[in-house]
């Protein structure tokens, strides 16, 4: 269903993209799909260099894949901004890759719950530094960390496409 990496980024990567994630300009009104009425926080991170050129690479190597990016961004959830259940993407060769940026205590942070073709529900732990890959078409959604974390919880979201020699993708 998905797969999990963790220790991503190196300590002066994590620095990097702290920085970058704490001087990001968020922007409130960002929804889990068109059907949602769940409002949360998102920055746009398509443009800059360390997610679409190293981070994006660390990703191509550890899970081995030869991907094109769609697109790069943050969410940002507070307590009670709960995600809806979602799916990203119909395309078989989509991918999304889910970085989670928070330190803290995983049961605390809001998991990622995922919805099987048995119709089981199962959930990833938010563990810092790490991430999960997974098919695009799964039905999943974020919880909304719980009230005694005093902060935003963020992930990052990688929209992918499996590079196929059939492609006409133009390569971001």
């Amino acid at each position: 269903m998905f797969e999990q990496y963790s220790n991503i980024l190196s300590n002066e990567e994590l620095n990097e993209c702290k920085k970058i994630i704490n001087e990001s300009l968020w922007k409130y009104g960002h929804t889990s799909g068109e059907l949602s009425h769940n409002k949360f926080f998102m920055t746009n991170l398509i443009n800059v260099l360390f997610f679409n050129k190293i981070f994006f690479n660390k990703i191509k190597k550890i899970t081995n894949k030869n991907f094109h990016i769609l697109k790069i961004y943050a969410n940002g959830q507070v307590f009670g901004q709960e995600g809806d259940w979602h799916i990203d993407s119909l395309r078989e060769n989509a991918y999304t890759f889910l970085y989670y940026f928070n330190e803290g205590t995983p049961s605390e942070l809001g998991e990622t719950y995922f919805i099987d073709e048995n119709k089981n529900i199962k959930s990833a732990l938010p563990i810092y530094n790490s991430g999960i890959l997974f098919k695009s078409h799964i039905l999943h959604k974020g919880s909304s960390p719980k009230i005694t974390f005093n902060d935003m919880r963020i992930t990052i979201a990688f929209k992918l496409l499996l590079n196929n020699i059939d492609d006409n993708i133009k390569i971001f």
